[in-house]
């Protein structure tokens, strides 16, 4: 491999970038470094022409959930506590919400995403409720010319 080439650089780059994200625990007791199962069949993004030994492209929607849950879960323990989305509320919104009513919003998300009735959200029940939302849309940059 040349090293000098531009096409093998970035390619080099984006893969070292990719594997740079967080362990995520999926709930199931082992970590995910990089990579998660995306077991969507419907998914737009690759078209069944995607290798799987290659890495997910980096604005794949399963990165950017990943990105997401990663704001959420402070402590990286692979779960989002109902303190840790208290806390992200709080810096998302400042004074303008109240604090009951950030608590309120705290206890519901964490009571509707959490399937398993162990009062966190994991990265797999994250994703789950998220599966209707277009995170593709809301997590886009989109460049003006």
């Amino acid at each position: 491999m040349d090293q000098h080439d531009p096409s093998q650089l970035l390619k080099r780059k984006t893969t070292d970038l990719n594997a740079s994200f967080q362990p995520i625990k999926t709930g199931s007791g082992r970590n995910e470094k990089g990579k998660i199962e995306n077991n969507n069949d419907n998914d737009d993004e690759d078209n069944g022409n995607r290798d799987p030994k290659e890495p997910e492209p980096l604005n794949s929607r399963m990165n950017k959930l990943r990105f997401a849950f990663q704001l959420y879960d402070l402590d990286r323990d692979g779960k989002i506590s109902r303190q840790e989305m208290l806390q992200v509320l709080r810096l998302m919104v400042g004074v303008q919400v109240t604090e009951e009513q950030l608590e309120s919003i705290a206890d519901r998300t964490v009571q509707e995403a959490d399937e398993d009735g162990d009062g966190a959200v994991s990265f797999l029940e994250f994703a789950k409720s998220l599966e209707k939302m277009n995170i593709e849309q809301k997590m886009s940059i989109r460049i003006l010319k």
